[in-house]
């Protein structure tokens, strides 16, 4: 394993950094750090929980206390790092035990595997087996997602940096900017990682999102984008995480990624697609696009079928019903891809 955030940090958060760890790794919940500065600490703690996501049992957030000291005259700063661990003991050891069954799985499973199929074999047993909630107590570390199959993104990182860890492949735990549904920045948190010597961004969570009804086989999105292409809806600091500059690998559905504008247009469209559960999110949005007289409205469509041809029933009953309750005329064009993107054109 890389301690790649300690080596972010200034000399006395990386001193602080090697004398915290062990007491962390040994359950300590009060630790002296001496004259350490406060906010070396807490970057020393942040960098730890980045690095070192096996320790599912600290919290995202830490608390310090300082207390000045005057001796001979001299002034100084003594602070203590107070932690709230989140689970008890005897549910710690459960998650071990558990989590230990999973590598073990998925060493067998990897076996003879190149690392680009270890991160594809990682990114799916977390998408298959974790349902996305928001719970900044409990679903920031990994066993959120890997023992109790509940996370949000940091959670799902986390897990995979665990899972990839074990696996000998390099991860790194990245915190950012993501799009949300409102098309909004918020914070998010995702991975890089390193095969055959080329860094990718992987984001294990908007995979997951891609896939709600865990119909399989899964879509695989997400997976080995570079920085152009991650950048669409993603912000970073750039200053320290390696650049993924290989765009060859990137998996975004059914899309053979290249280097053309062409195609670039295109992951772009479709990254941006909204994502319908359902006939009335479907009508409902359809609604909205008819009534601004969009020429083209494209989406995914999670509704279990049988068959693209019955997909374009459904939809070209839905329109029918939509025109009908707005006393519109319309002519439409349906194209359905095999991963469920949807093409509607729309000819007033």
């Amino acid at each position: 394993m890389i301690e790649f955030w300690r080596g972010t940090l200034n000399t006395n958060a990386q001193r602080c950094y090697n004398s915290i760890l062990g007491r962390l790794q040994r359950g300590a919940t009060e630790i002296q750090c001496g004259g350490i500065q406060s906010d070396d600490v807490f970057s020393a703690y942040t960098a730890i929980t980045k690095d070192h996501p096996e320790l599912f049992y600290l919290p995202s957030q830490s608390e310090t206390s300082t207390q000045t000291l005057t001796a001979r005259g001299f002034k100084k700063e003594d602070t203590t790092l107070i932690i709230s661990n989140i689970y008890s003991p005897s549910d710690v050891s459960k998650c071990q035990n558990h989590i230990k069954t999973i590598i073990n799985d998925l060493k067998k499973q990897t076996l003879n595997r190149s690392d680009y199929e270890k991160v594809i074999i990682c990114v799916e047993h977390i998408v298959r087996n974790t349902t996305y909630a928001i719970d900044f107590t409990y679903n920031q570390n990994a066993a959120s997602a890997l023992c109790y199959g509940t996370s949000q993104c940091s959670g799902i990182s986390r897990a995979l940096k665990v899972l990839l860890d074990s696996l000998g492949v390099f991860c790194l735990f990245v915190d950012g900017d993501g799009i949300n549904d409102n098309n909004e920045y918020e914070k998010h948190a995702w991975n890089i990682v390193r095969c055959a010597g080329k860094f990718y961004h992987i984001d294990a969570t908007y995979m997951l999102g891609c896939n709600k009804s865990k119909k399989e086989p899964l879509f695989r999105k997400y997976l080995f984008y570079d920085d152009s292409l991650i950048a669409q809806d993603h912000k970073w600091d750039k200053t320290w995480v390696p650049a993924c500059t290989d765009s060859t690998k990137a998996l975004t559905g059914d899309i053979k990624t290249d280097n053309s504008e062409q195609s670039k247009a295109k992951r772009a469209q479709r990254n941006k697609a909204n994502r319908y559960e359902s006939l009335s999110q479907l009508r409902a949005s359809l609604t909205e696009a008819i009534q601004r007289k969009e020429p083209k409205h494209e989406f995914f469509i999670d509704i279990q079928s049988q068959s693209n041809t019955e997909l374009c029933r459904i939809i070209k009953n839905a329109c029918s019903m939509v025109f009908a309750r707005l006393n519109v005329s319309c002519k439409i064009g349906i194209s359905v891809e095999s991963d469920g993107f949807v093409v509607l054109t729309l000819n007033y």
